[in-house]
């Protein structure tokens, strides 16, 4: 494998374990300074392990591109989940569209 594939690679992977972090830290409602803080750290704590876990497979592609893949999944559930949330949230405040409750519908159905 060429370094620029390598350098792609941990590019995708970098960006995907920064959104991961923040898909799975999300701020709370009327979160406090400390919450908040306590997140941030948490957040930075995801980043730092889930580059361990990547940094791992050192230079063997193959299990770099399935770790890709498997943090890929792991990082679309993560959004599904939410957006799930977020269209039930609307379901109770009474503001979902026709649009929207179809695909609350078809998340439930997952």
């Amino acid at each position: 494998m060429s370094n620029e594939q390598f350098q792609e690679l941990n590019d995708e992977v970098e960006q995907l374990i920064k959104e991961y972090a923040r898909s799975k830290n999300r701020p709370k409602p009327f979160e406090t300074e400390t919450e908040k803080g306590a997140r941030e750290i948490q957040i930075e704590y995801d980043k730092q392990e889930k580059m361990r876990e990547f940094d791992y497979f050192g230079t063997d592609f193959v299990k770099k591109r399935d770790y890709f893949l498997k943090l890929k999944r792991e990082v679309e559930a993560l959004k599904l989940t939410e957006r799930k949330a977020e269209l039930e949230q609307k379901l109770k405040d009474q503001t979902i569209t026709e649009k929207e409750l179809l695909e609350l519908q078809v998340l439930i159905s997952l």
